[in-house]
């Protein structure tokens, strides 16, 4: 993304590429419960196709604004796709195995993990940016073949799936006019206020209209899963670009450091899956804050030339382990609370999508602010992980009363 923005002067909306994306992931797993309802293989074939598109759309993209779109179109099919995904594990399976079906879930990024960050520096070197999503497009398409019919869901009822999704349309609209705003405020638009203004009543309704009828532990789980991924994914989205920038145009650096991550997470998923249950909920949520935490303030540091280069590959894999701790045992969480209700399993998986969603359109009204690259300084990159920081902090606090509650109840 950093080659593709060059290209087509597209850095005062680095951020939105990403925003984009989950804020289309927010409306289209929304409006997946519908679908699902009648088989929650209609969704995933939706999603797929739609994915597929995005990529051909991207890859033949000559301005930012259609790599926008084509990155819209590739948040509506991952949106189907996933709320498909874990539907499916929640109706499924018996819920002693649903840890392990998580666990099994994120190994699938184990060959991508491994290959993908690396690939993609080459294709991009070599031919460019554009084949990263030519190459790509087919792949979506052949994965179509890989399921089944899938029965539907007849506890899934019209007005739930309804319910569902216009709060969680005016929750998406509401971050997305707070982020145009900010990010045209930061470069000196001040009309942007009048975006930002009905984009906080939005938000206020929409959440209201998520969780207001859950119990006091479901909004706990929710506001856990959303802080964890504000915080991770604001220096996830634009971590190749500002290690290119501070580290002289290392593009395998900003490689390895992803790739070190989502390694790591799916490490952490699997001992998460093996040792849950003799450690208990409460201190894998705790410690996979914690280690996040830990991992954005060593990458921020990373990001001075008086410290290692390798240094932020140390630490956005101590972040992907945390990660894969915190989040995968939130959303087990999530699926025991909902107790089946694909409703409520999606309203869990939502939340960390809009803490994506939050995170990226942070840190992308923080490029956007920026006139010049050298303007990206250690001090400004530092200030914004701070923020990011203490988006996460209050999570072990919430995770301590929600697992002693949990504990009790399976007691």
């Amino acid at each position: 993304m950093p080659a593709a923005a060059r290209e087509v002067g597209g850095l005062s909306l680095y951020g939105w590429v990403f925003s984009a994306f989950f804020l289309s992931m927010v409306a289209a797993m929304a409006m997946a419960g519908s679908l699902a309802s009648r088989g929650a293989h209609r969704p995933f074939w939706l999603g797929n196709i739609l994915f597929a598109l995005g990529l051909f759309v991207a890859g033949t993209s000559s301005d930012i604004r259609l790599i926008l779109s084509a990155r819209a179109l590739q948040g509506f099919g991952s949106g189907f796709a996933s709320a498909a995904t874990y539907a499916i594990v929640s109706v499924s399976f018996a819920p002693e195995i649903r840890a392990r079906m998580i666990a099994l879930i994120s190994s699938a990024y184990a060959i991508p993990a491994l290959i993908g960050p690396a690939w993609a520096v080459f294709v991009t070197e070599q031919y460019g940016w554009r084949w990263v999503f030519l190459v790509l497009a087919p792949f979506p398409l052949l994965s179509m073949f890989m399921i089944k019919r899938v029965p539907g869901d007849s506890s899934v009822e019209s007005n739930q799936t309804r319910s569902l999704m216009y709060p969680a349309l005016l929750l998406g609209s509401g971050i997305a006019l707070i982020s145009m705003g900010i990010t045209l405020f930061t470069q000196g638009q001040t009309f942007a206020i009048g975006l930002m203004l009905p984009g906080v009543p939005f938000c206020f309704l929409g959440l209201r209209g998520l969780i207001s009828r859950r119990g006091s532990m479901f909004r706990r789980i929710f506001a856990s899963m959303l802080l964890l991924n504000v915080g991770f994914f604001g220096i996830d989205a634009i971590l190749p670009l500002l290690l290119q920038i501070t580290r002289h145009g290392n593009l395998f650096l900003a490689g390895f450091a992803l790739t070190a991550a989502a390694i790591a997470w799916i490490t952490a998923s699997w001992i998460q899956s093996k040792l849950l249950e003799r450690l208990g909920r409460r201190a894998f949520v705790t410690a996979g804050a914690l280690l996040t935490i830990f991992g954005i303030v060593v990458t921020a540091v990373s990001f001075s030339p008086a410290w290692p280069e390798v240094l932020s590959i140390i630490g956005w894999g101590i972040a992907g382990g945390g990660m894969g701790f915190a989040s995968n045992t939130l959303s087990l969480l999530g699926m025991e609370q909902a107790d089946g209700r694909a409703e409520d399993v999606a309203i869990i998986q939502l939340s960390g999508v809009i803490g994506m969603a939050v995170g990226t359109a942070l840190s992308g009204a923080f490029i956007g602010s920026v006139n010049d690259q050298s303007e990206l300084s250690g001090f400004r990159i530092v200030l914004m992980c701070a923020v990011l920081v203490l988006a996460i902090f209050p999570l072990p606090f919430l995770a301590i009363r929600f697992s002693s509650a949990q504990k009790a109840t399976i007691a």
